[in-house]
C-alpha cells in the first residue's frame, strides 16, 4: 500500500509540474487585435498580419509609427534577417496604435518599430531574443499588443 501511495504521489507532482510550465504562445495573443480592425480578404497564396504597439514609456498606443517587418533567412544552422527598404512590407500605425499589413508574402518575420534609419527598437521574444514570427497562406496573424522602448 506504501508502495501505491508514493506512485500516486509521484504522479501528482508531475502533472502539477507539467500545468505550472505551460505558458502562452505567441500564436495566440492575450489581447486580440483582429476583431477590432477592418482589413481586405486575405488572399489565399497571402497573409494578413495585424497587431497594436504600445509605448514601454507611456503605456499608451504608439500613433502614426512605422512598422516594418524584416524577412528571415536560414542556412546552415544560422538565422539571419534582412530589412530591405524596398520589398521589406511596412505600415504605419493609427491613432489607436494599430497597424495592419494586407496580403503581404508568407515568410517568417521580425518586426522592427520606429524609423530604421533613426530611432527604432526590434521586438525581442520573452528571453530577450529576437521574436519571430511565421505566417500561413490565406490566414490574418493577429500579433497582439507588443511594448516598444523608444522615446
Amino acid at each position: 500500500m506504501r508502495t501505491n501511495w508514493r506512485v500516486f504521489l509521484g504522479a501528482l507532482i508531475v502533472v502539477f509540474l507539467t500545468a505550472c510550465s505551460a505558458s502562452p504562445t505567441f500564436n495566440q495573443p492575450l489581447t486580440p487585435i483582429a476583431p477590432m480592425v477592418d482589413y481586405p480578404l486575405v488572399e489565399a497564396d497571402k497573409t494578413t498580419v495585424v497587431g497594436l504597439v504600445r509605448s514601454q514609456n507611456t503605456n499608451q498606443p504608439m500613433t502614426n509609427t512605422t512598422i516594418r517587418l524584416a524577412k528571415i533567412f536560414r542556412e546552415q544552422g544560422e538565422t539571419i534577417f534582412v530589412l530591405d527598404g524596398a520589398d521589406s512590407p511596412g505600415a504605419i500605425t493609427n491613432d489607436q496604435g494599430i497597424y495592419v499589413f494586407a496580403n503581404i508574402p508568407v515568410e517568417e518575420y521580425v518586426m522592427v518599430v520606429g524609423d530604421v534609419f533613426g530611432q527604432h527598437v526590434i521586438i525581442p521574444d520573452e528571453s530577450g531574443k529576437v521574436r519571430i514570427w511565421q505566417t500561413q497562406a490565406g490566414e490574418v496573424v493577429d500579433m497582439g499588443e507588443v511594448v516598444a522602448d523608444l522615446p
